[in-house]
């Protein structure tokens, strides 16, 4: 590790500089309450500097300051709506969907459902007697989607209400999107070289930063993309209504960690229960489980192209980041042991090089 220079000791001593860390420090507790749009804004501005570049190259514009701007908030608008109008749609669909299934006649139909599901298994089964508790189930089915529907109402009062914090939070991430994006690489010039004032780790941290989020994207987009497509291909094979918009829905919630697909494809479950299609209705619950735990194994593995982590420690990386940080934890839990190895074989390789050889 090479020293740093002598300027980033002495100003260590400056009273100035102490004064400046205070303020660093109210900085982050003011900037706090916002940090998740922040970051979000950051990590999309981060991805959209090179389409930038490219597009300003093209239109021979990569001089010029307004054009950067300009492109910079058309590729955020243009992307939000891509992102948003089909989100939009899936989600009032997909809510009338459920709207109807916790309707007063399905509720009947899955107080039926334990029924239904004992003959289907002594038909397949060839057995005489019920399977499961047809009583008990009828009962517990019928609370469980009274709960369903309550939740649901619930759910749609706070959304409302909500309503006016999330377009402001809108508002934040795609002010920050731009911004990071115009700015970026200015800033990170400007302020990496006070963070880390060695040049061969800031170089090596960069890169590999580099490396992990655009890994980590290009997998949590080709993982919602293989999962829509199953969802949307299981739906249109039992003959479930709307099945393009399911699987919309699906892709769109795939990217909330700890929720994924599970409300589409649980929901399109009970649909078929409720509709007496009980062999369906099982086959749609082992989607479900399909579904919802193969991104633990597909977006280590669509990531560990991008980064020096191998398989198992990059699915390490997404469980354990999701435990330690949150839903940020998707990026940051690859990114702190990506950090981690390429530190390391930047040590090995400075050990080795400091080793004589052999006489």
């Amino acid at each position: 590790m090479t020293p740093p220079p002598n300027g980033a000791l002495a100003s260590l001593r400056s009273p100035l500089t102490w004064m400046l860390l205070g303020a660093l420090a109210l900085s982050a507790l003011v900037v706090r309450p916002l940090a998740l749009e922040l970051g979000v804004g950051l990590v999309l501005g981060y991805v959209s500097e090179r389409p930038i570049a490219w597009a300003l190259r093209r239109m021979h514009r990569a001089n010029s300051a307004a054009w950067r701007w300009a492109v910079a908030i058309a590729v955020a608008v243009l992307a939000s709506l891509v992102l948003l109008v089909p989100a939009t749609i899936a989600v009032s669909v997909s809510l009338g969907e459920l709207g109807r299934l916790i309707g007063a006649s399905s509720i009947d139909s899955v107080g039926r459902a334990p029924t239904l599901l004992n003959g289907w298994i002594r038909h397949r089964l060839g057995v005489a007697s019920d399977v499961v508790p047809s009583a008990e189930l009828a009962t517990r089915g019928r609370a469980l989607v009274e709960a369903v529907g309550a939740w649901l109402a619930r759910t749609t009062g706070r959304a409302l209400t909500a309503a006016p914090d999330a377009v402001f939070s809108a508002v934040v991430v795609m002010t920050a999107w731009v911004t990071f994006a115009v700015r970026g690489p200015a800033m990170r010039d400007a302020v990496l070289p006070r963070l880390i004032p060695w040049r061969r780790e800031r170089d090596i941290l960069r890169r590999t930063t580099a490396e992990v989020i655009d890994g980590v994207v290009l997998a949590n987009v080709g993982v919602s993309v293989v999962q829509a497509g199953i969802i949307t291909a299981s739906t249109l094979a039992l003959r479930i209504p709307h099945a393009v918009v399911w699987g919309v829905a699906s892709f769109v919630l795939s990217f909330i960690p700890l929720v994924g697909t599970a409300l589409v494809t649980v929901t399109a479950a009970l649909f078929l229960l409720a509709q007496g299609r009980t062999a369906a209705a099982v086959i749609m619950a082992v989607i479900a489980v399909v579904a919802g735990s193969i991104d633990n194994v597909l977006r280590p593995m669509l990531a560990r192209t991008s980064s020096e982590l191998p398989f198992v420690w990059m699915m390490v990386a997404f469980v354990g980041g999701l435990t330690a940080f949150g839903p940020a934890g998707v990026v940051l839990g690859p990114l702190v042991l990506a950090w981690s190895v390429a530190l390391w074989n930047a040590h090995e390789a400075d050990e080795a090089a400091t080793v004589p050889p052999p006489s």
